[in-house]
């Protein structure tokens, strides 16, 4: 690091603030474009694809105002280093409430497309069902409370960036709802995580399978720790905020938070594309995600999540026959009865399935 005469440390580290601000979004982008190439390759286009369009565009959004911010405000510079009459506190502000602005909505966005996907599994458990209802519900409630708050902290709405001028203007504990509204949404990360490890426990396929099923639809685990790990920084900074706070990039971690969420809500869309590209190594195993049928808009869960039993029971009957007109040749006729029974365990409230086939 350069040094002055002074003494003090003249380093910078804008630039990597910067490369995070930026990088992150790109990644998200070109897992979007993977998402939509595999589902051009199964034809199937649904609600939860244009969620994540919608969600990566207000994430560009937010990229803009946060490159600004970063900018403007000198985030990354020592404070002795930034130049006399800097910053503009109140274009600094400005930009800052505009990208917490668009922050909330997207990963909102985003955990609905995962919950849409997760939906559309076929064969999933009723109780699975009703959960993810619930979860969305509170999810779209807890998106609009937030955004509204956010949007409404100070009335009038210039007292956030213009506190001198509006004296009177009532605000928030902006700290306290900040933190509050950080922990919601951790909390809303971790129940729709639970789902996918819900939904696949009960397959009856391969444990290999069932791992690497569970560790690609719960990849969002990631960024439930990355949100844990942003809320602490930022509660930290704000609780004990430092002589030089303009030389830090914890700012960042929204960034990242986001940008792995987009990630992992694509993740699961990836099979197509490697069944088709690499047959020979994905071709040929069955996962308990079936989406490579051109007309389907629901994913197959595996035939067997379902408890099923067969039993098969053989019988046989001996009988003569007389041969002959005066009676006295006989032969023995043996008869044998092949009787298959398949039983099907299904969800409370729903009747069992029982088939019987007989073959003689």
């Amino acid at each position: 690091m350069n040094t002055a005469n002074d003494g003090r440390d003249h380093g910078n580290i804008q630039g990597y603030a910067l490369a995070v601000v930026l990088g992150f979004p790109i990644l998200a982008t070109l897992a979007v474009m993977l998402r939509m190439y595999s589902r051009s390759i199964t034809s199937t286009f649904c609600p939860e694809d244009w969620l994540i369009v919608v969600a990566a565009v207000l994430y560009w959004g937010e990229t803009y105002t946060s490159w600004m911010l970063c900018k403007v405000a000198y985030l990354g510079w020592h404070e002795w280093d930034i130049p006399k009459g800097k910053p503009d506190e109140k274009l600094h502000k400005q930009y800052a409430y505009a990208t917490i602005i668009m922050y909330n909505p997207i990963l909102a966005l985003v955990r609905m497309s995962i919950l849409l996907f997760l939906w559309r599994l076929r064969g999933n458990k009723r109780n699975v069902k009703r959960a993810i209802i619930v979860i969305g519900v509170i999810n779209l409630g807890v998106m609009i409370s937030r955004f509204m708050v956010t949007m409404l902290r100070c009335v009038p709405i210039p007292a956030i960036w213009d506190p001198e001028a509006q004296k009177h203007a009532f605000c928030i504990n902006w700290r306290v709802f900040f933190t509050s509204a950080g922990i919601i949404g951790i909390i809303m990360d971790g129940l729709v995580l639970i789902l996918p490890t819900w939904i696949v426990y009960d397959l009856q396929i391969q444990r290999k399978q069932k791992i690497l099923l569970i560790c690609i639809l719960s990849f969002g685990l990631v960024t439930l720790v990355t949100g844990i790990v942003r809320i602490y920084l930022l509660d930290d900074q704000k609780r004990r905020p430092k002589q030089d706070s303009t030389y830090t990039i914890v700012f960042t971690t929204s960034t990242v938070e986001i940008g792995l969420a987009f990630v992992a809500a694509c993740a699961p869309y990836f099979k197509a594309i490697l069944v088709k590209h690499f047959p020979s190594i994905f071709g040929s195993t069955r996962g308990a995600l079936d989406n490579s049928r051109p007309s389907r808009k629901d994913y197959e869960l595996s035939e067997k999540s379902r408890w099923m039993r067969t039993q098969t029971f053989k019988s046989s009957r001996n009988t003569r026959q007389s041969d002959g007109d005066d009676g006295n040749a006989k032969r023995l006729i043996t008869k044998t009865e092949t009787i298959t029974v398949t039983s099907e365990l299904r969800e409370p409230g729903e009747k069992s399935a029982r088939s019987v086939e007989r073959m003689v």
